[in-house]
């Protein structure tokens, strides 16, 4: 077992010399601090009633936000201490790595694999007196336009629409948890909730509700929390909840032009984003 400063790291080959399988395991209280950070962030955004802002308690934001909680952290400490490993261990990855069989329960160490392919090392022989003619590496308009598609998507933005929800919009909302009673459960109340109707964490109960509404409307429904579900309040429950629709929102793919290359990629205008020696090393990996 290799150890890094604070992580358990077994390095094996995985089917090749150059493609590593990584096991690593992350330290219950590195994942503490992970949640204590993301904790004092959602403090810092939300505004629930009965508490002043960047005082709601710790144990309210976990109930109304834990399984968003959850998500932030695993994603925050994987890519931490993936980076971290990749550093210490001296690897030259060439690849994004696959993660898989994520192991997380809250007071345990997390652990997780990573498969990832490494440059290889290659020993160079017999090449004095070689003439070697060097050549520029050809980047094909089509890899370029992929990438910057991926570009103008990743920088999309949310915008008001006046029509009814699709399957690809976002709604704003105020929503609460109703209990037995049908009354609203007041600590759980939410104002101007952005919920991504495609995404894919989505409980279907919100998505098939919210789907085909407008500014206006009003929803009650109740939804089936899995048995994994991170609020140990509502794991394998059923709740009930109470949503009002404040609007519609469109997502919004900036054209590829001049302004977007000065905009988001600090280009004077889109001939040079295109031309720009990133992609030439961005694609000869």
């Amino acid at each position: 077992m290799n150890g890094s400063r604070y992580l358990k790291v077994d390095i094996r080959d995985h089917g090749s010399p150059w493609r590593k399988l990584l096991v690593i395991e992350v330290p219950s209280e590195d994942l503490e601090r992970a949640f204590q950070d993301v904790v004092e962030e959602f403090r810092s955004r939300v505004q629930l009633p009965g508490f002043r802002k960047v005082h709601v308690p710790r144990n309210v934001l976990e109930l109304q936000f834990g399984h968003s909680m959850e998500h932030e952290v695993l994603e925050r400490v994987v890519k931490r201490s993936y980076e971290s490993v990749v550093r210490e261990q001296k690897l030259e990855p060439i690849s994004y790595p696959t993660i898989e069989k994520i192991d997380f329960s809250r007071g345990k160490p997390l652990t997780y694999e990573a498969q990832v392919d490494i440059r290889p090392k290659v020993t160079p022989r017999d090449y004095l007196g070689l003439d070697v003619e060097a050549k520029e590496t050809e980047v094909p308009d089509q890899d370029v336009d992929r990438a910057l598609d991926e570009l103008r998507q990743r920088t999309a933005e949310w915008a008001p629409v006046e029509r009814e929800a699709g399957e690809a919009d976002a709604v704003l909302v105020d929503y609460v948890r109703l209990n037995a009673k049908g009354k609203p459960i007041r600590k759980t109340e939410q104002k101007d909730a952005l919920v991504e109707l495609g995404a894919s964490g989505l409980l279907p109960e919100f998505r098939k509700n919210l789907i085909g509404t407008k500014a206006g409307d009003h929803r009650d429904f109740e939804v089936a929390y899995p048995p994994e579900f991170g609020n140990e309040e509502l794991r394998g429950r059923t709740a009930a909840f109470s949503v009002d629709i404040q609007g519609v929102r469109e997502r919004r793919v900036r054209p590829l032009d001049d302004e977007f290359a000065r905009e988001v990629a600090g280009m004077r205008d889109l001939a040079e984003l295109r031309s720009a020696s990133i992609w030439r090393s961005w694609f000869s990996v």
